[in-house]
């Protein structure tokens, strides 16, 4: 889901985390070091997708391969487990990507046995003007769904 900004939010349990996601010269997004983590309830995912949204996707240099093999500021937090492991956890990855004329919401696939397997051919896709409450909201019901 490649566009003007992208975020990730990592839900498990009651506890969201939004890492920041620069992009790299190349166009990749990856997950910078810095983490936030807060509770999950409309307010608190909102005010840490609004403070997401506001740092944007910071232009990072394109990570070497063993730059890329190291964990990521979340795993770190959970004791370094692989995104299957992870999935496993229960964790699921919502990805939010704002285009040109919408944004779009991924999860992370109900069966997947890896967390980062999202299913964007199931995306959601809402208007542009959408509030970060809003956002929150659909984040929350897909969770609460599973």
């Amino acid at each position: 889901m490649p566009g003007r900004l992208t975020l990730a939010v990592y839900t498990k349990g009651d506890t969201v985390f939004v890492p920041t996601v620069g992009r790299t010269d190349l166009g990749l997004p990856i997950e910078t070091e810095k983490l936030v983590e807060c509770a999950l309830s409309v307010e608190e995912l909102a005010a840490a997708i609004k403070g997401a949204r506001a740092e944007g996707n910071p232009a990072i240099p394109h990570p070497s391969p063993s730059e890329l093999a190291r964990p990521t500021a979340l795993q770190k937090k959970l004791g370094k487990p692989s995104s299957r492991k992870m999935a496993r956890m229960g964790m699921m990855l919502s990805v939010l990507g704002w285009d040109d004329d919408a944004i779009r919401i991924a999860f992370t696939s109900d069966d997947a046995d890896d967390v980062l397997a999202v299913d964007y051919g199931h995306e959601l896709t809402l208007p542009l003007d959408t509030s970060d409450e809003e956002l929150a909201r659909q984040v929350i019901q897909e969770v609460l769904r599973r």
